[in-house]
């Protein structure tokens, strides 16, 4: 909800009676007003935003607001930042950003070329905004550390992770013990998907813990 083009802009605009155009200044000028304004309206729920480095600088207000109010900070992240680089390049370059079935290109299979000093300038670039984030959020309370890779290999675990957070129950794991099933664009290994592996592969490994 905090970046220029929001998929939710309209949704914002309804729920804070006003027009696309306010919200989007909002989300530039005042994103503490924008946040505030938006659970002050939806009171009733348990709201919830999803934020990434980019969506706001890092010298914005909004992040030493969040940092010393009272909401929760769930911090998703990325041990392996070269498994994120390749996730990106497969979806710019195959044009699958958005895939509403996963199931619909299961049958496909990738491979990429990686330009090796672009591959670190992104790895590099994300430990900078962790640490800057972590920094951030050193003192809170509510704050939290969630990795990507334990969503995907123990789904049900980070699900009761997350009641125990937020302090309460949900149907999740309930509902989806025993059927959850890897839903991943890329499954296969970076080593069969990137063509020059050899070039790169000692980026390929833990940058986060």
């Amino acid at each position: 909800m905090f970046r220029k083009e929001s998929d939710n802009t309209g949704t914002l605009a309804h729920v804070l009676r006003t027009n696309r155009d306010q919200v989007v200044r909002l989300a530039a000028a005042d994103p503490v007003a924008l946040w505030e304004g938006a659970k002050s309206n939806m009171s009733d729920y348990n709201l919830v935003a999803k934020l990434y480095y980019y969506h706001q600088p890092l010298t914005s207000p909004l992040w030493p607001w969040l940092a010393t109010n009272g909401d929760y900070i769930l911090h998703l992240l990325r041990r392996n930042l070269f498994d994120a680089y390749i996730s990106r390049e497969i979806a710019s370059r195959y044009n699958l950003w958005q895939i509403p079935n996963i199931d619909d290109i299961s049958h496909l299979s990738f491979r990429i070329t990686v330009n090796e000093s672009d591959a670190a300038l992104y790895i590099e670039q994300k430990l900078n905004e962790i640490r800057q984030i972590r920094s951030i959020f050193a003192r809170k309370e509510k704050y939290f550390e969630i990795f990507f890779e334990d969503i995907i290999h123990t789904p049900i675990a980070c699900a009761a992770a997350v009641e125990h957070i937020y302090e309460e129950r949900s149907t999740f794991r309930s509902k989806y013990a025993g059927e959850f099933r890897n839903r991943r664009i890329k499954s296969a290994p970076n080593s069969t998907i990137v063509a020059n592996y050899a070039d790169v592969a000692h980026l390929d490994c833990t940058h986060v813990n």
